[in-house]
């Protein structure tokens, strides 16, 4: 049986982790947009209902740069 994974909720734990993330991919320029979205706002205190960025965008964004 697999268990469901979802992707707000790694997001969230990502949100929690976001120093820890900053410090183990400072060097890594593939992941900077995520860290950036990471840290583009205090998303803690808000009800989570924004868009999530496509893994797609994040993906082109990244390897094209």
């Amino acid at each position: 049986m697999k268990t469901q994974v979802s992707v707000k909720h790694i997001v969230i734990d990502f949100i929690y982790l976001k120093n820890q993330l900053k410090d183990l991919f400072k060097d890594k320029k593939e992941y900077q947009p995520i860290i950036d979205f990471l840290y583009d706002k205090d998303y803690l205190d808000d009800e989570l209902d924004f868009p999530f960025p496509k893994l797609k965008d994040i993906y082109l964004t990244s390897y094209w740069t």
